[in-house]
């Protein structure tokens, strides 16, 4: 029942073809706007580190609790560590 259907026509590969193509563009472009996020949120991160004054505020190990805090906000995350 499960029978594999062959089309040999030529404007149906190129077809085929041409989908494949797009979506792994649209595979890449989606890729790029993850990381551009993920850069981004890193340098606000950064940011408001710097301007909050953290470490003078909350004292030196800060930042290791803050890796833990959310690592244990965000399960399953990586790259808060």
């Amino acid at each position: 029942m499960n029978k594999a259907i062959s089309i040999l026509d030529k404007e149906y590969k190129e077809w085929v073809k041409g989908l494949a193509l797009k979506y792994r563009s649209s595979q890449i472009k989606a890729a790029v706007k993850v990381n551009a996020e993920m850069l981004r949120f890193y340098w606000e991160l950064g940011r408001d580190i710097v301007e909050m004054k953290v470490e003078q505020r909350w004292g030196e190990s800060v930042i290791m609790q803050l890796s833990k805090d959310l690592c244990r906000a965000l399960p399953g995350v990586q790259g808060q560590s």
